[in-house]
């Protein structure tokens, strides 16, 4: 028997975040700036909110990769390719990708899923790719204390994930190669932090994926 996503169930309201989580994402792709002829992958892409910002139209090269079906079924992908798939087990070719975003996806997985999929991006990204990542900001007043800590028992309740702050994510990156170009902080909406990465030309890959090819990465 095949249990339910628990994402599944907050589908049909996914969409009132996007407000929430527009600056953000303005933010992370004014800093990408993909090209029209780059293959862009965003990773947990829930109902659509990236792909639609990004606009890139039909027969973009956009894959909006999310784990839930229900989530795929209600969203709106503005001529990205939808694919179900994990974030810990990408279903791409080594160095096949050139843009990868993150936004609001990390936060949720624990520490060993959080691995795993840096190590898939890293994986996927080309030598000179660059990765995205919008993940909750530190809260600093007692007001945005008290609201991370309402939404984190909301998520808890639902079980969504770990929705932490990812305190370890900036050795994660550089661990793998992923050397941190740009890191500021939004607010405006959900606070948060972004940071774009760009990929080393000298990275061993470490995926453990099945969605891994069996050709070594660039060698130092």
């Amino acid at each position: 028997m095949t249990l339910p996503d628990p994402w599944d169930a907050a589908a049909a309201g996914y969409r009132w975040q996007e407000p929430l989580e527009r600056r953000s994402l303005g933010t992370m792709l004014a800093v990408l700036a993909p090209r029209e002829d780059e293959v862009v992958l965003d990773l947990g892409s829930g109902v659509g909110h990236v792909p639609r910002l990004l606009g890139r139209g039909a027969g973009s090269r956009t894959v909006a990769l999310e784990r839930s079906p229900r989530m795929l079924a209600a969203g709106s992908f503005a001529g990205a390719l939808p694919l179900r798939a994990d974030v810990t087990s990408l279903p791409l070719p080594d160095g096949s990708v050139d843009v990868v975003t993150a936004a609001w996806v990390l936060h949720v997985l624990d520490e060993a899923q959080r691995a795993l999929a840096v190590a898939e991006v890293a994986r996927v990204l080309r030598p000179g790719g660059r990765l995205g990542v919008v993940v909750p900001g530190v809260p600093r007043t007692r007001a945005q204390v008290l609201l991370r800590s309402v939404a984190r028992a909301a998520a808890t309740a639902r079980g969504l994930g770990a929705f932490a702050v990812p305190h370890e994510l900036p050795a994660l990156l550089t661990d793998h190669g992923l050397q941190v170009r740009h890191h500021s902080r939004t607010g405006g909406g959900y606070l948060a932090d972004v940071v774009v990465c760009t990929r080393a030309a000298d990275v061993t890959q470490r995926s453990a994926g099945p969605g891994a090819a069996t050709t070594p990465g660039p060698q130092p």
